[in-house]
């Protein structure tokens, strides 16, 4: 069992090898007058306002084109919202689509949803399952010629994030990162 375990994550590493992005971890995300804390597990604002080097530039109700469908396994709760950093002496940014729902079963949710994206042009990795942090659920990554792209889900929520290109690094850390600023994670003490 131990060997197939990590012949497994031996493989998902090997996936992942491929993965080019980074994120300053300097995170900014603890709680401030200008970003007051809110119960973890929450897809809604205030969000940090900033990720590491990036700034929250907007937090506004999804666009169609970025709306999260409901799906067997998962139903929306109220409204989905899409936060958008950036650091614009870097030209460097990402875009994260969420909402709270009902999930029952977040890794099937999961796998719904990367089994309905659209075809993204020349696909770098298959849909990899990638941790998610301490806010567990389930998560699964797939890199293409223009960048990463992650769906997460987790009991009461689901969401999508889009990394450009113009990032690199490790993203299990990475998506760990962003998904728990987004969702509220407390702050470690350093």
């Amino acid at each position: 069992m131990n060997i197939a375990r990590i012949s497994l994550m031996t493989l998902a590493a090997g996936v992942l090898t491929g993965c080019t992005f980074t994120l300053e971890t300097d995170q900014e995300n603890g709680s401030s007058p200008q970003n007051p804390p809110k119960p973890p597990g929450t897809f809604a604002t205030p969000f940090p306002t900033a990720i590491g080097a990036l700034d929250l530039q907007s937090a506004t109700p999804a666009e169609e084109r970025f709306k999260l469908p409901d799906g067997p396994h998962h139903k929306i709760l109220g409204t989905q919202l899409t936060a958008f950093y950036q650091d614009t002496p870097r030209l460097r940014s990402f875009y994260a689509t969420g909402a709270q729902a009902e999930v029952t079963d977040p890794k099937a949710a999961v796998d719904w949803l990367t089994a309905q994206d659209r075809e993204r042009e020349n696909p770098q990795t298959d849909w990899v399952y990638v941790g998610t942090g301490p806010l567990r659920g389930a998560a699964s990554c797939r890199n293409t010629d223009d960048g990463t792209y992650c769906y997460w889900a987790d009991a009461d929520t689901v969401g999508f994030l889009e990394i450009p290109r113009s990032l690199a690094g490790k993203i299990t850390e990475s998506f760990a990162m962003i998904r728990g600023a987004l969702e509220g994670e407390p702050s470690k003490s350093r």
